[in-house]
């Protein structure tokens, strides 16, 4: 087992993570703590790691729906992958579910900072 420390938001956690996890564990770290950064305003440490949760299950369940909708729309059988397994299609629309939950996520923060 490897330990890994994070920060989020000034304070550190401490972790532990399968070896060879340290990196992927330390990438994510650094993506909540932006999220909790991206909040402002005046709120506990409780309610901002809460909210960054949100956001962030906000742009899972979207890139899920968006990933849903072209796989109905075009049959695995006959869709071209790229080494990963992911057709252009896919990678479009995820793209396109990136830009609208960076929109969300713009206005999320924009709303908090007005609490």
């Amino acid at each position: 087992m490897s330990e890994v420390k994070l920060v989020i938001h000034g304070k550190e956690y401490s972790l532990d993570c399968d070896p060879g996890q340290e990196q992927r564990i330390l990438d994510l770290g650094m993506y909540v703590d932006q999220k909790a950064k991206e909040l402002g305003g005046a709120m506990n440490e409780g309610q901002r790691l809460m909210l960054a949760s949100l956001m962030l299950a906000d742009e899972l369940f979207e890139t899920k729906d968006q990933l849903n909708v072209v796989q109905k729309a075009s049959p695995a059988t006959s869709v071209v992958q790229d080494e990963n397994g992911v057709s252009a299609e896919e990678t479009e629309a995820l793209a396109e579910a990136i830009n609208q939950m960076a929109i969300r996520i713009d206005s999320l923060a924009t709303r908090l900072e007005k609490v």
